[in-house]
């Protein structure tokens, strides 16, 4: 997409991480899962790997529903592409977003944000 806020790279980032993880998020996708079985985890080298995109130009900050978010330049945006479009590399990665990355919407990471938050 354009742009996407610092809590859905962070959940996307999280549900990559393994197998087991994306399982997880499809399960709530499908309503089989209740949202409040994810936690989100803040893993610091993803926001360094963030900061360094954004000083090698690949992403700049920008506000994507009321949050702070990235979005890719151009620069970005070609090594995208790049990557898309090499069969070898994150596949597994690369299908689940293709199926999925749709539904996982910012007011979808609204919704497991508020989930999280609320007492139990």
């Amino acid at each position: 997409g354009k742009n996407a806020s610092l809590a859905k790279l962070n959940l996307l980032n999280d549900a990559l991480r393994s197998e087991k993880s994306r399982e997880k998020l499809i399960r709530i996708i499908h309503g089989e899962t209740a949202l409040i079985e994810w936690r989100m985890r803040v893993e610091p080298a993803f926001a360094r790997n963030v900061d360094f995109m954004t000083g090698s130009q690949l992403s700049e900050w920008r506000i994507a529903s009321g949050r702070a978010a990235v979005g890719l330049t151009d620069k970005g945006k070609c090594i995208a592409k790049k990557l898309v479009e090499n069969v070898e590399i994150f596949v597994t990665e690369k299908a689940f977003l293709s199926e999925f990355s749709g539904k996982i919407t910012e007011g979808f990471v609204s919704q497991i944000l508020l989930a999280n938050k609320a007492p139990s």
